[in-house]
């Protein structure tokens, strides 16, 4: 299966380096250039226990790839894993900036399944 994951934080990366690792090819986007610099140059941006191996393993088998721009993406599957607003609005918990989040990143998306993690 053909899968594009948007976030390359805790949930994007280790989600995409996983299911990698079950033999899927998984395209990881972010709008952190610096983020995915370091991933293509074999650098993590966040520490989980034993996550280089997988990724390093799965990034040499061709399975996982990361990129900034998101119309490389020719998949019918995607994944928001997206950062969590951290400020109150009103009675809501971020509800307007996530909105807009979910907006902007899933507009390249339009027609295909999105899920949102």
């Amino acid at each position: 299966m053909k899968l594009t994951i948007i976030g390359t934080g805790y949930v994007g990366l280790v989600t995409g380096a996983c299911l990698a690792d079950a033999g899927n090819s998984v395209f990881c986007c972010d709008i952190d250039a610096a983020k995915i610099a370091k991933l293509n140059a074999g650098g993590l941006p966040i520490f989980e226990p034993g996550l280089d191996a997988i990724v390093a393993r799965n990034r040499a088998a061709g399975r996982l790839t990361f990129s900034t721009d998101r119309s490389l993406t020719k998949v019918l599957d995607c994944l928001l894993a997206l950062s969590s607003v951290r400020r109150l609005v009103g009675h809501c918990f971020g509800v307007h900036e996530s909105v807009s989040q979910l907006d902007e990143a899933s507009n390249p998306f339009v027609g295909r399944r999105v899920w949102v993690g």
